[in-house]
Protein backbone atom coordinates (compact mmCIF):
# COMPACT_ATOMS: atom_id res chain seq x y z
CA UNK A 1 0.00 0.00 0.00
CA UNK A 2 1.43 3.39 -0.98
CA UNK A 3 1.78 6.24 1.52
CA UNK A 4 -1.03 8.08 -0.28
CA UNK A 5 -3.36 5.08 0.05
CA UNK A 6 -2.41 4.56 3.68
CA UNK A 7 -3.08 8.24 4.44
CA UNK A 8 -6.43 7.97 2.63
CA UNK A 9 -7.43 4.89 4.62
CA UNK A 10 -6.51 6.57 7.91
CA UNK A 11 -8.56 9.62 6.91
CA UNK A 12 -11.54 7.46 5.98
CA UNK A 13 -11.29 5.59 9.30
CA UNK A 14 -11.29 8.90 11.19
CA UNK A 15 -14.21 10.23 9.12
CA UNK A 16 -16.16 6.99 9.62
CA UNK A 17 -15.80 7.20 13.41
CA UNK A 18 -16.70 10.90 13.38
CA UNK A 19 -19.81 10.40 11.22
CA UNK A 20 -20.98 7.47 13.35
CA UNK A 21 -20.65 9.68 16.43
CA UNK A 22 -22.92 12.19 14.67
CA UNK A 23 -25.61 9.56 14.09
CA UNK A 24 -24.79 8.55 10.50
CA UNK A 25 -25.05 4.94 9.37
CA UNK A 26 -22.20 3.82 7.12
CA UNK A 27 -23.58 2.05 4.05
CA UNK A 28 -20.50 1.68 1.89
CA UNK A 29 -16.80 2.57 1.72
CA UNK A 30 -14.66 3.09 -1.35
CA UNK A 31 -17.41 2.55 -3.91
CA UNK A 32 -15.72 2.36 -7.31
CA UNK A 33 -17.07 2.96 -10.78
CA UNK A 34 -14.23 2.63 -13.26
CA UNK A 35 -11.45 4.89 -12.00
CA UNK A 36 -13.94 7.02 -10.04
CA UNK A 37 -14.42 6.50 -6.32
CA UNK A 38 -16.67 7.71 -3.54
CA UNK A 39 -14.95 7.46 -0.16
CA UNK A 40 -18.00 6.97 2.03
CA UNK A 41 -21.72 6.55 1.45
CA UNK A 42 -23.74 7.20 4.57
CA UNK A 43 -27.32 7.73 5.66
CA UNK A 44 -29.05 9.90 8.23
CA UNK A 45 -32.57 11.31 8.56
CA UNK A 46 -33.69 9.89 5.20
CA UNK A 47 -30.69 11.51 3.44
CA UNK A 48 -28.33 9.45 1.36
CA UNK A 49 -24.96 11.20 1.57
CA UNK A 50 -21.93 10.78 -0.68
CA UNK A 51 -18.86 11.82 1.30
CA UNK A 52 -15.47 12.89 0.01
CA UNK A 53 -12.81 12.65 2.73
CA UNK A 54 -9.80 14.96 2.58
CA UNK A 55 -7.01 14.71 5.11
CA UNK A 56 -4.00 16.96 5.43
CA UNK A 57 -0.89 16.52 7.52
CA UNK A 58 0.17 20.08 6.62
CA UNK A 59 -1.57 23.00 4.97
CA UNK A 60 1.34 23.57 2.56
CA UNK A 61 -0.99 22.76 -0.35
CA UNK A 62 -4.11 24.38 1.11
CA UNK A 63 -7.14 23.01 2.90
CA UNK A 64 -8.38 19.57 1.90
CA UNK A 65 -11.73 20.81 0.63
CA UNK A 66 -9.95 23.12 -1.80
CA UNK A 67 -8.73 20.07 -3.71
CA UNK A 68 -12.27 19.05 -4.68
CA UNK A 69 -12.10 20.63 -8.13
CA UNK A 70 -14.71 20.79 -10.86
CA UNK A 71 -13.23 17.67 -12.45
CA UNK A 72 -13.39 15.78 -9.15
CA UNK A 73 -17.01 16.88 -8.73
CA UNK A 74 -17.87 15.46 -12.16
CA UNK A 75 -16.28 12.15 -11.18
CA UNK A 76 -18.21 12.07 -7.91
CA UNK A 77 -21.51 12.82 -9.65
CA UNK A 78 -20.89 10.08 -12.21
CA UNK A 79 -20.02 7.54 -9.51
CA UNK A 80 -23.04 8.59 -7.41
CA UNK A 81 -25.38 8.13 -10.38
CA UNK A 82 -23.94 4.65 -10.92
CA UNK A 83 -24.33 3.83 -7.23
CA UNK A 84 -27.98 4.92 -7.26
CA UNK A 85 -28.63 2.88 -10.39
CA UNK A 86 -26.84 -0.30 -9.30
CA UNK A 87 -27.87 -0.36 -5.65
CA UNK A 88 -31.56 0.03 -6.40
CA UNK A 89 -31.95 3.30 -4.54
CA UNK A 90 -34.90 5.42 -5.44
CA UNK A 91 -33.46 8.39 -7.34
CA UNK A 92 -36.24 10.61 -6.01
CA UNK A 93 -34.78 10.11 -2.54
CA UNK A 94 -33.01 13.10 -1.00
CA UNK A 95 -29.25 12.87 -1.53
CA UNK A 96 -26.30 15.21 -1.31
CA UNK A 97 -22.52 15.51 -1.37
CA UNK A 98 -20.58 16.29 1.80
CA UNK A 99 -16.89 16.78 2.49
CA UNK A 100 -15.18 15.73 5.70
CA UNK A 101 -11.90 17.64 5.96
CA UNK A 102 -9.42 16.40 8.55
CA UNK A 103 -6.34 18.27 9.68
CA UNK A 104 -3.72 16.35 11.59
CA UNK A 105 -1.48 17.94 14.15
CA UNK A 106 1.76 16.81 15.67
CA UNK A 107 2.39 13.09 15.93
CA UNK A 108 -0.68 12.37 13.79
CA UNK A 109 -3.24 13.52 16.33
CA UNK A 110 -6.46 14.92 14.89
CA UNK A 111 -6.26 18.68 15.15
CA UNK A 112 -9.54 19.54 13.43
CA UNK A 113 -12.46 17.87 11.66
CA UNK A 114 -14.86 19.89 9.58
CA UNK A 115 -18.02 18.36 8.12
CA UNK A 116 -19.32 20.46 5.24
CA UNK A 117 -22.82 19.45 4.14
CA UNK A 118 -24.45 19.78 0.73
CA UNK A 119 -21.30 21.26 -0.79
CA UNK A 120 -22.10 21.07 -4.48
CA UNK A 121 -24.64 20.20 -7.19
Amino acid sequence: MTQKHLTGKIGEDIATSFLRSQGYEILDRNFRFGHKEIDLIVEKDEWLVFVEVKMRRTLDFGYGEESVTGEKRKHLLSAAAEYLKNRGHNTSREWRFDIVAIELGKKGAVKNIEHMQDVFF
